[in-house]
């Protein structure tokens, strides 16, 4: 009876220790799964959050949130302000983190127009209108980029206006504008706008900055004053602005011109 009973303990004791063995195996072979990219569709909304690293993923189907990898602030900022929930494909790193390749059927990219004008302050160095040094106003340039290949860098939106209508028959393609804290190029139609303040403006006294962010807009305006507004806002201000401006361009230029009479 003894024997029977140290052999019924013994294949316990044998099964016992293969079923552990078989978990701690499943268990890592999970792991390493886990730790391998894996292909997702899901859909869900596009959010931001400082304390997130920036741009994720609020999943609707799944549920979930999943930090963005590969961070296209321009193109990301537009699908998030739209508020709509999307099908994003891409694959998994981890739990957490995903790597983006199509939205709404789109192929994703990291690529801006930054990205694909680096070296805009090089290629054109000092404003086409003014002759300002470009990369001193790097916080306020544009870069106006036309569907028939030409482009004209200027040192501000004074000077874009001026050239959008002095080549009213040329259609542009990319309208591009320094972000006023990073210098970073962005696209201008998407950037929030700040109009007015304190701050003087470049080539004009109703100051016109672009921000990628439009909390760093409303934190400007908290310190130097202004109001919010959209790329034609800040556009038709220009035009408005026109006469006023370029009388107190030429009242500068000619004060200074006596000056170095004297």
């Amino acid at each position: 009876m003894n024997a029977k009973r140290m052999m019924l303990f013994v294949l316990l004791s044998l099964l016992a220790a293969a079923m552990v063995v078989g978990t701690c195996y499943a268990q890592g072979q999970a792991q390493q799964t886990q730790k391998e990219p894996r292909a997702i569709t899901l859909q869900g909304k596009i959010k931001y959050m400082d304390q997130l690293g920036g741009y994720f993923v609020s999943g609707v189907k799944p549920g979930g949130e999943w930090m963005i990898l590969n961070q296209n602030p321009e193109v990301l900022k537009g699908y998030m302000e739209s508020e709509k929930t999307l099908t994003i494909e891409g694959t998994l790193r981890g739990t957490e983190r995903i790597t983006i390749k199509k939205i709404d059927g789109k192929e994703y990219s990291v690529a801006t127009p930054a990205a694909m004008a680096p070296d805009d302050m090089k290629k054109y160095p000092s404003c086409k209108y003014c002759g300002m040094d470009r990369e001193k106003f790097a916080h306020s340039r544009m870069l106006i980029e036309y569907t028939d290949g030409t482009a004209v860098g200027t040192c501000s939106i004074h000077c874009a206006a001026v050239d959008l209508s002095l080549n009213i028959d040329k259609m542009p393609k990319a309208t591009l504008v320094g972000d006023y804290n990073t210098k970073a190029l962005l696209d201008a139609e998407k950037a929030t706008w700040v109009l007015g303040g304190s701050k003087m403006g470049v080539m004009t006294r109703n100051a016109k900055w672009a921000f990628l962010q439009k909390g760093d807009a409303e934190k400007f305006i908290s310190q130097n004053g202004g109001r919010i507004a959209t790329c034609d806002e800040a556009m038709k201000a220009s035009y408005e602005d026109m006469y006023a401006d370029t009388k107190m361009i030429r009242e500068k230029r000619k004060m200074r011109m006596m000056e170095h009479k004297h």
